[in-house]
């Protein structure tokens, strides 16, 4: 017998939206709607009710969350005092290189948008872009899509959640 012992859970519901997922590495179990892997994700995407595809481009972006690892959702999703942390440490980083303090800014802003498209989940590059052009970020191709399924309103992102095995919980 397996000492299985759940660590997290999340419910997630989206008026007017939908849900989607992703399991990565889904390995075979005798229940057929059970699916158990290494990563799990999970998203809402508001807009386009009931959509075939919103269902499949929150799959591919649940897809995108499991490979990219993106912490928040958006730059407004940092929290203040994360935010303070990397501002200081980054302006600190800057003057140890010896760069003048009207420089020293300038150079931490722009490390700081170079955190929020490594973070944030709506800056990212989307990485399950088809093409030789630059890969749009997450936000982009929500509003594209959107576009494209003739939605009466944009599509939105309102939130996601990964889960990793073995991965302990930020309360543990």
């Amino acid at each position: 017998r397996e000492n299985i012992v759940p660590r997290r859970g999340v419910r997630l519901t989206q008026p007017g939206g939908t849900v989607s997922g992703y399991v990565h590495n889904v390995t075979k179990t005798h229940v057929q709607e059970a699916k158990m892997g290494t990563i799990g994700v999970i998203l809402a995407v508001k807009g386009a009710p009931g959509s075939d595809t919103a269902q499949a481009l929150g799959n591919k972006i649940a897809m995108h969350v499991a490979a990219a690892k993106p912490e928040y959702l958006s730059d407004q999703h940092v929290p203040p005092e994360h935010l303070e942390n990397q501002r200081n440490l980054l302006a600190e980083i800057a003057r140890s290189e010896g760069k003048p303090e009207k420089v020293v800014e300038k150079m931490v802003e722009g490390r700081l948008r170079k955190f929020f498209n490594e973070t944030c989940l709506l800056n990212q590059a989307y990485l399950i872009h088809e093409g030789d052009d630059a890969a749009p970020t997450v936000a982009k191709v929500l509003k594209q899509q959107g576009a494209n399924m003739g939605a009466p309103e944009p599509l939105e992102l309102t939130s996601f959640h990964c889960f990793r095995l073995g991965e302990k919980s930020s309360k543990e």
